[in-house]
């Protein structure tokens, strides 16, 4: 089960490493470390599971061409320039990747961390940047994002206190919260940085537990937590792979050229 789950993670960062196909690998190993860790519970509905992704791809997509349409760019965007990467290079952000990934999956199986989600995804995300200095800069990202929009959104549920179950109130305050940290997004070109990590933080906190029946402040504070030591330990795992791939010649990034 594992070499499998290596050889999927694998395909996945390989595709992203080489760098046309980066948008789809990335959300090939979100979708995967996700689906394989909750399918793997005897209780789990895989099919349920696999079409809730599915919707939700289809749905986000609909929006999107939607916004594109109503709020169409002002000016031609110039594409991103891909930098030249050498074959060792490729191997080595193909191996970190899907060997860290690996081992996040392991590990949440192992300890059955079911109710850390948003902790598993942290450790994949980072991994993103493809590169272990970069992971650095986008862990520190996404843990000041996470705590950004954790307090932000424990804010808006002190504001609304009692009107918390106005349906009309909690979107007007999500809409102002997700404004900001959109404007942060494009103001960061749009990368994995603080103003992401914000919007998705709002956007799990007001959908799964603004109800009468769950603890928005509880679950704020166990996710800045839960976020926390996994960047961290994953932030160490990664290190220590890149320092081991480093040690093979096949797999060398630091050697001079």
């Amino acid at each position: 089960m594992t070499a499998a789950v290596f050889a999927l993670f694998a395909g996945r960062f390989a595709l992203m490493a080489r760098g046309p196909m980066f948008l789809f690998g990335a959300h090939g190993v979100v979708s995967l470390s996700i689906m394989l860790h909750f399918s793997s519970y005897a209780d789990a509905d895989m099919m349920n599971l696999m079409g809730q992704n599915l919707l939700a791809s289809f749905v986000s997509v609909g929006i999107a061409l939607a916004m594109w349409q109503l709020f169409p760019d002002v000016e031609p965007r110039k594409p991103r320039a891909r930098p030249q990467k050498s074959p060792a290079r490729v191997r080595h952000e193909t191996l970190l990747g899907a060997t860290v990934a690996t081992l996040s999956f392991a590990v949440f199986q192992v300890v059955e961390l079911r109710d850390s989600m948003s902790a598993q995804i942290s450790t994949v995300v980072i991994l993103f940047a493809l590169h272990y200095p970069d992971t650095i800069h986008t862990a520190h990202k996404r843990a000041l994002g996470t705590l950004l929009g954790s307090a932000l959104a424990v804010a808006m549920q002190l504001v609304l206190y009692s009107h918390a179950g106005n349906l009309l109130l909690v979107m007007i305050a999500l809409w102002c919260g997700l404004m900001l940290f959109a404007r942060a997004h494009v103001l960061e070109g749009g990368a994995s940085g603080i103003g992401f990590c914000g919007l998705t933080t709002m956007g799990i906190l007001f959908g799964q537990y603004v109800a009468p029946d769950q603890d928005l402040v509880y679950s704020a504070l166990y996710r800045i937590s839960s976020v926390l030591v996994a960047l961290v330990c994953g932030l160490a795992v990664t290190a220590l792979v890149h320092r081991l791939l480093n040690c093979l010649e096949p797999t060398r990034t630091d050697a001079p050229s």
